[in-house]
């Protein structure tokens, strides 16, 4: 889930609840989750104009987080990937659309 709090919160199923977050947080509230990689990656849009992306494989040789700062010049208000994971879009409050490979 992401949350205004500027979180992103894993949902277990299993444990029936909410996890600890995921870190680092962004810097305003998340606007949107995507998933990447086969489901092997979590990816955060934001008010902040960031775009986070998480490894979920919890291999310790893997960057566990990668950042796009900036990404847009407005808030990012969605994020949708095509049919094989590979290309995330990520849309902006100011009606731009970016396009960005896996």
């Amino acid at each position: 889930m992401g949350c205004r709090d500027h979180n992103v919160y894993p949902y277990s199923l299993s444990q029936n609840g909410i996890c600890d977050p995921v870190q680092p947080p962004h810097f305003d509230a998340v606007t949107s989750l995507a998933m990447m990689g086969g489901g092997t990656k979590l990816v955060s849009g934001s008010r902040d104009k960031h775009i986070r992306t998480y490894d979920l494989t919890g291999d310790p040789y893997h960057d566990s987080q990668l950042c796009k700062m900036n990404a847009h010049s407005d808030w990012i208000t969605t994020l949708e990937n095509n049919a094989s994971k590979t290309l995330l879009y990520s849309g902006c409050r100011d009606g731009s659309v970016k396009i960005w490979d896996d």
